[in-house]
């Protein structure tokens, strides 16, 4: 499944709904009738008060609610991301910052961990008396915790095995650049899916149950080329095979993590995804994708496996002799290459004054291959070139540009020069230790 917090048509599947009381509205009504999954996430602000008396018409509102909605069931969340609302969770705030979190700067926590605990079983006893048959419910952590803060805080709130139906976690871009650890996408679905696995025994057993993404996103403080790369991470490892215990995806489509109209396109590729598409009736079928026109290629065509390209598989770019591809494999999603195109390269080829300000770049060795760097942008016109740095002491660099500028690099012997390639994109290969290419800007 997967989902924006705004329903679309045609994008909504599993629609989550936050409840701050009252009746709900007609829209999140006609989606649970139709077939659509809802889950009503509530969030009692002070877990101390919402255990007293005067909060047991709340509880029974929303069991009347769910109720109603029989014989579709519903996903029900208690207090969302409690392992960073906890007075244990040492915060002080709240947590108070994370990109998709509900909380303010400056808030206080709300309440302990043995609060928590009650309140879980208040709303499931409650529940259980007014014979609510048709509530699923759901277990929300933070997530991108240590193995010791992931004993000390997880596992100390899960309100017990039998009691959650299913487990998931949040997960959002903590700033850039998109290689830091922190930030990535990759870094952070290993280490939560790592711990919840491997932290899995009698008492606590998350693997007894299916588990989702409750909330992700990337997020409007960070650049438009992070936000790509977040995303296409994301993708990447959605696809991947390594979690597939992850059976819901929700995207936060809120707050910082709302979508652009500039994201929109690496979004929509996301929502197509096929792991998604097999389970979603509103999408139209898959399209394949046509192999790019590249000059430089074998009669039989730019890609190895054809004019057509299915969805969800790859273009392996082929050139003719004498000639390499400047890109890897290039992805099918619905119609769409990633990255579009390529081009065949021959390496001894002077590079043109046309990439670059300061003119053709003469080189007085054979030129080595330029090193493999990650494409961080789907459009160079918004993210300037890859511009590719070789020293004399062998000890090349990849950077990122808006124009390609000369790069003073220090050589052995002191002097301050200029070396530097420019290229539309990057290409394939390493410098090998020890070939240094004398590249100097005439």
């Amino acid at each position: 499944a997967h989902h924006r917090f705004h329903l679309n048509e045609g994008e909504a599947h599993l629609y989550r709904y936050f409840w701050r009381g009252g009746p709900l509205q007609q829209q999140a009504i006609d989606f649970s009738s139709t077939g659509g999954i809802l889950w009503i996430s509530v969030q009692p602000r002070s877990w101390t008060e919402a255990l007293l008396a005067s909060y047991n018409s709340m509880v029974d509102d929303l069991a009347a609610i769910v109720k109603s909605l029989a014989p579709a069931q519903v996903m029900v969340s208690v207090g969302h991301e409690p392992d960073i609302h906890c007075i244990e969770c040492g915060y002080g705030t709240g947590g108070g910052g994370e990109p998709g979190s509900d909380t303010e700067e400056g808030e206080l926590p709300y309440g302990t961990i043995a609060e928590y605990q009650a309140l879980w079983r208040k709303f499931q006893n409650r529940f259980e008396r007014a014979q609510v048959q048709n509530v699923i419910w759901v277990m929300d952590y933070a997530g991108k915790k240590s193995v010791k803060t992931f004993r000390e805080l997880v596992i100390p709130l899960w309100p017990g095995d039998g009691k959650v139906d299913w487990l998931f976690f949040n997960l959002f871009q903590l700033g850039g650049p998109m290689d830091t650890s922190p930030g990535n996408f990759s870094w952070q679905i290993e280490r939560t899916y790592k711990n919840f696995e491997t932290e899995s025994k009698p008492g606590h057993n998350f693997t007894a149950i299916p588990w989702g993404l409750g909330a992700w996103s990337s997020t409007d403080k960070e650049s438009h080329c992070d936000r790509v790369t977040y995303l296409r991470t994301a993708m990447k490892e959605i696809m991947s095979g390594k979690y597939d215990r992850l059976q819901a995806n929700v995207y936060f489509d809120s707050k910082n993590g709302i979508i652009s109209e500039e994201l929109r396109p690496t979004y929509q590729q996301y929502l197509n995804l096929p792991r998604f598409a097999l389970n979603d009736w509103t999408l139209p079928p898959l399209r394949p994708c046509q192999q790019p026109d590249v000059a430089n290629t074998p009669a039989s065509g730019s890609c190895k496996e054809g004019e057509e390209i299915e969805s969800g598989s790859s273009c392996t770019p082929q050139c003719a002799p004498g000639y390499e591809s400047t890109a890897g494999l290039l992805t099918c999603l619905d119609a769409i290459l990633s990255p579009p195109t390529f081009s065949c390269s021959a390496w001894w080829t002077k590079v043109g004054s046309g990439l670059c300000e300061s003119g053709p770049i003469e080189s007085s060795k054979e030129p080595a291959k330029a090193l493999d760097c990650q494409q961080k942008c789907e459009d160079e016109s918004q993210c300037g070139f890859y511009c590719y740095a070789d020293s004399s002491d062998g000890s090349p660099s990849c950077f990122l540009y808006s124009k390609c500028p000369s790069l003073k690099t220090q050589t052995k012997g002191g002097a301050d020069r200029s070396y530097y390639k420019c290229f539309e994109k990057p290409l394939p290969g390493l410098l090998e230790a020890g070939e240094a290419v004398d590249a100097v800007a005439t």
